[in-house]
């Protein structure tokens, strides 16, 4: 991975050297190496690197190209280097590094070369001829990128910290940021939780120019349906292109690797993958699983489970070469490593409560000298997609007798009438009526602003930006499957939280459900695939069997994750309330927090009362969340007594 940064004076200037390196400096925790820079003219271009591929040994810096009138910064893993390599003359054992690649496909593609790369990457390529600089990421964003438009210059940086590096760059929270953040608003369009700081974002294309900036998507996945003839052959498919993202992502892999290994499929899948794999090399993968405190006293809720610990054991017991690693983290106060979250991270973290048992993974990955950790969070989407947006589908468009073998085969796999009720035709009814059918069923509906911690003088402008970008504040139900994994896909941002994990622990984050192939495939694959015979999640069930663990395969519940999360909250309630004092203290943080709630959670501390659904909503969700966001913005305005 690499840490990248850039400065361009418009006007000229001689501290585009000087500024560069300042920023790179700046950003020391992300890169091992010496940075290097390239000046040309008015701009400067810099990268630090720290080396995870093998050919990492050949990056030189900065490289160029067509005679000098190209130069390219890149922070890369490119996936899909021998393809690249055989489509540009260059034969497949080609000594260049991922950057030097990149650009010898921009002399030969322009523009598009962009489109044609896989894998995860943040870039800036600069064209002297043209006067025009371009910067990109990969099409979910896993490699971050930011810049800020100055007075007669532009600046760009890996993380926000390169670019506080200069005295030009202000330094302070966003206030509309961190507000959506506080109602789980999904981030769109440029902005950070900086003023004065924007990212590229996923899978889009900025180019800079005097004139300005303008911003593209180069991403548009097909959608339309694929046709592959018969069942058996959309779970071959399947299992070929899983194998391929894994196999992808053990690139630079010594002899062991680390993964996190849940209850669920995803995980269970990608470390099944990994381990065949590293069995043809004699590695290791070493599966870390989270598990609950004891005498915890756990919480069970109607469709879940508490302790995902059996069912990573039994799949890791199939395989020799994993080794099975149990972590706690009942002694982590969520508050206790706010400041280093902030530090590393640069953004409010969403989940405090996972982030407990997240770091005590990394660290004992950290404690074993991994560097690479391959997770599933992006199976939801693409691998193990349930399909369930199917069924109002078929019933707005009358296909009542396909419907209900669905429906009928739900209920066997035990879902509820009430909920088989709401998931078709939910979609179909008006607000007030959804409300009414929830009644009904005693069910409380769900509201992100009112279930949060937001001053409620914002509530009315956050409703009003989530109704203009096409957002649902109410959680509705929602029918399209296509259309509402792209959506999710691109609701939130990793590539701060990727880079935040090599600072911290040395851990490059890779995830191979999230590899652009098998997304794009997972997109048009038939939604009836993924829930034959009333089974959801049928298509990775069945592309699984034989891999994982049968109680694996078998398992209708969702595991939750830190399920003791209350044992460590309870015991750092003063930690909690030292932190929501020097919070209220703070006046850009106490401008977006409903204080008042805020202190009156904390005042009345369950006793006994952690079991109550709204304790959950309210501590959990609420609180935590809160917490982590007027930390944030107290950290960002200065306020750090």
């Amino acid at each position: 991975m690499t840490a990248l940064s850039g400065f361009w004076r418009f006007d000229g200037g001689s501290d585009v050297g000087e500024n560069c390196a300042r920023m790179l400096r700046g950003q020391s925790i992300y890169s091992k190496d010496k940075p290097a820079e390239h000046v040309d003219g008015a701009i400067a271009l810099g990268r630090a690197l720290w080396k995870m591929l093998p050919e990492d040994s050949y990056d030189r810096g900065p490289v160029v190209g067509a005679e000098g009138r190209l130069v390219l910064v890149a922070d890369a893993r490119i996936d899909n280097r021998e393809s690249l390599c055989s489509d540009l003359g260059l034969g497949t054992g080609a000594l260049l590094c991922d950057a030097a690649l990149i650009l010898r496909a921009a002399e030969a593609w322009g523009d598009d070369f962009v489109g044609r790369l896989i894998g995860d990457f943040a870039l800036a390529l600069w064209d002297r001829d043209r006067q025009r600089l371009l910067l990109a990421r990969d099409f979910l964003g896993q490699r971050p990128l930011h810049y800020h438009q100055g007075e007669g210059f532009f600046a760009f940086a890996s993380m926000p910290k390169g670019l506080h590096a200069l005295a030009e760059v202000p330094y302070a929270p966003n206030p509309a940021s961190n507000a959506d953040f506080l109602v789980l608003m999904p981030q769109t369009g440029p902005e950070t939780f900086f003023e004065g700081i924007s990212r590229v974002e996923p899978g889009h294309v900025c180019i800079v120019d005097r004139n300005g900036l303008r911003s593209q998507p180069y991403w548009q996945p097909r959608l339309d349906p694929l046709q592959l003839g018969s069942n058996d052959a959309y779970v071959e498919a399947l299992r070929e292109k899983l194998d391929l993202a894994v196999a992808r992502r053990l690139r630079g892999v010594g002899s062991d690797v680390g993964a996190h290994l849940s209850g669920g499929l995803d995980s269970n899948a990608v470390c099944a993958s990994a381990a065949r794999l590293m069995a043809a090399r004699s590695g290791r993968v070493v599966a870390f699983t989270s598990v609950p405190a004891k005498g915890a006293g756990l919480i069970e809720r109607a469709g879940s489970f508490a302790d995902e610990s059996g069912l990573a054991s039994a799949t890791a017991a199939l395989y020799s070469n994993i080794e099975h690693v149990a972590v706690t983290a009942e002694d982590r106060s969520p508050a206790a490593s706010l400041d280093r979250h902030f530090f590393l991270y640069e953004r409010p973290v969403t989940n405090l409560a996972n982030m407990s048992w997240w770091d005590g993974i990394n660290d004992e990955a950290r404690a074993r000298r991994l560097a690479v950790m391959l997770t599933g969070q992006a199976g939801n989407l693409s691998l193990s997609y349930a399909g369930v947006e199917w069924l109002p589908q078929l019933f707005g468009s009358g296909r009542w007798l396909k419907l209900l073998p669905l429906a009928m085969g739900l209920h066997r796999n035990g879902w509820t009438a009430a909920r088989i009720a709401g998931s078709v035709i939910g979609p179909h009814l008006s607000r007030g009526a959804w409300k009414a059918m929830l009644k009904a069923f005693k069910r409380r509906p769900q509201d992100l602003i009112a279930d949060s911690c937001v001053n409620p003088e914002l509530e009315q402008g956050l409703e009003d930006r989530a109704r203009a970008r096409g957002l649902d504040t109410k959680l509705g139900p929602r029918q399209g499957s296509a259309e509402i994994r792209l959506a999710a896909l691109r609701r939130y941002d990793p590539g701060n939280h990727n880079k935040g994990m090599l600072a911290g622990w040395g851990l490059d984050f890779r995830d191979p459900t999230a590899d652009r192939a098998l997304v794009e495939f997972c997109l048009r694959v038939p939604a009836e695939q993924f829930i034959l015979g009333g089974m959801p999640r049928s298509l990775a069930r069945r592309a699984l069997s034989g891999r994982v663990a049968e109680p694996v395969l078998a398992e209708t519940r969702k595991g939750l994750q830190a399920a003791d999360w209350y044992v460590a909250l309870d015991r750092s309630r003063s930690d909690v309330a030292e932190e929501f004092r020097r919070i209220a203290d703070c006046a850009p943080a106490s401008s977006i927090l409903d204080t008042r709630r805020l202190g009156a959670l904390i005042d009345n501390w369950p006793a006994n009362g952690w079991q109550d659904p709204a304790a959950e909503r309210d501590y959990r969700n609420a609180l935590l969340r809160a917490v982590s966001a007027g930390h944030f913005v107290r950290k960002a305005s200065g306020a750090n007594s």
